[in-house]
């Protein structure tokens, strides 16, 4: 049975940092698959330069086959998995902090972004991508912070799906970086699962 992997974004446990992307697991149970939330804890701003750290610890449990959902920095730890080689042909991102231009290995086979231009905290996260950067020690181990979650994926990787969620007709409009899971804004969570 196949599993998806849910990974959060940094200091997701945060109060004001909900929702969290575990909201999604019953939902993926249900449809019949294994879900797998990997708990990394409670990270400020900084400490989530160790973000390639972070993805070695959750690499062992990924199997050929298996889904990753990534939200936020989630997205941005995906994408040291996709480096690492794992080969799981579906990805989806939820307002991604991720390069706008990131494209995944060769083993993927779809992304779905879910993305909108309210979203300011990725801007940021591409801001501090290009300013750390310049430090000697970022120049071997690249930092994939982006602004994916603001703009979309701008390249023309036709694995790519997308959906500015201000602008999807028959749901809610949703607009800034975690509302996605607003009480409000719940017809979401049913149409993320739906692309796993």
């Amino acid at each position: 049975m196949r599993t998806v992997h849910l990974i959060h974004g940094f200091n997701e446990t945060h109060p004001l940092q909900k929702p969290t992307i575990a909201v999604l697991a019953p939902l993926i149970r249900y449809r019949g698959c294994n879900v797998h939330v990997h708990d990394y804890g409670e990270w400020d701003l900084v400490a989530t330069r160790n973000n390639e750290n972070i993805a070695r610890v959750i690499y062992p449990s990924i199997r050929d086959g298996d889904t990753l959902v990534g939200f936020s920095n989630g997205a941005a730890l995906i994408a040291h998995l996709q480096k690492m080689g794992v080969a799981c042909p579906n990805i989806v991102l939820i307002q991604p902090a991720l390069s706008n231009k990131w494209v995944p290995n060769s083993y993927c086979q779809k992304v779905t972004v879910f993305w909108n231009p309210g979203d300011k905290a990725t801007v940021a996260g591409k801001w501090w991508r290009r300013i750390t950067g310049i430090m000697p020690w970022r120049w071997k181990e690249k930092h994939h912070w982006g602004e994916m979650g603001h703009t979309g994926y701008v390249g023309k990787d036709t694995r790519f799906t997308q959906y500015d969620t201000t602008g999807v007709e028959n749901l809610p409009n949703v607009s800034g970086h975690s509302h996605w899971d607003d009480d409000e804004n719940r017809a979401w969570r049913e149409f993320i699962v739906s692309k796993v």
